[in-house]
């Protein structure tokens, strides 16, 4: 029997790691991009696998893929090699900025529908605006640190 050597499962998806892995898909331009060449590409810059699931299930990444692939399908935007390096360069980030933009304003009108949504909602329960804007309950986190070390006394 071969030792197999068990997989590390890959970490959550943050905030922060789907801001990268956008920033990974607004820049690429080399070429056809494929979920294994996303895969491929977010190794090299994080060393972390991600499986195609785990990134299509995420409604800011598959967005973004489906846009950048929309756009490559349509050529490139601007001419490769047109100057000196600091203008490709330049160029490049105009680029990558202008499809940051493009999905955050897709983004914003995202959260705009989800609000009306829920205004709606609460609209039909009944709950008024001065009981949604109501401040949350101060968190009692030492009650929950004594009931901890109370169970572990127990035990």
């Amino acid at each position: 029997m071969k030792n197999k050597e068990k997989k590390k499962r890959a970490p959550n998806l943050t905030e922060e790691r789907i801001a990268g892995i956008l920033f990974i898909i607004d820049r690429w331009s080399e070429g056809r991009l494929t979920w294994d060449a996303l895969i491929n590409a977010i190794e090299c810059s994080t060393q972390v696998v991600y499986t195609r699931q785990a990134l299509a299930n995420h409604q800011l990444i598959q967005e973004a893929y489906v846009k950048k692939n929309e756009s490559l399908a349509q050529g490139p935007s601007a001419k490769k090699n047109i100057g000196t390096v600091e203008l490709d360069d330049a160029l490049l980030i105009i680029e990558t900025q202008r499809a940051e933009i493009a999905r955050l304003k897709k983004a914003e009108s995202l959260f705009l529908e989800q609000f009306a949504r829920w205004a709606a909602n609460a609209h039909m329960q009944g709950i008024d605006y001065r009981r949604l804007d109501s401040p949350l309950d101060a968190v009692d986190r030492d009650s929950s640190l004594v009931h901890k070390r109370s169970l572990k006394s127990v035990a």
